[in-house]
């Protein structure tokens, strides 16, 4: 991931700065929310009599998981 783009130079006041930081990692949170529901409905979408390759760092609970405490 690359850094995000907050310098103290490009304002003028630090709330500012932090407004920004903010919306930028909500968005972040977002899009990776997204992308955990993506690969869960995958999982789900496919028959279950079809043996599903292991996907390393990546299972059902943990995307439930991530899920969950964006839902609450």
């Amino acid at each position: 991931m690359s850094k995000p783009p907050f310098t103290m130079s490009k304002y003028a006041r630090r709330e500012d700065l932090l407004s920004d930081a903010a919306t930028y990692y909500e968005k972040r949170a977002k899009d990776l929310e997204e992308v955990a529901r993506a690969m869960r409905d995958w999982i789900d979408a496919v028959p279950t009599d079809i043996a599903l390759p292991s996907m390393p760092g990546f299972d059902r609970d943990w995307a439930d998981s991530i899920i969950e405490e964006c839902d609450a």
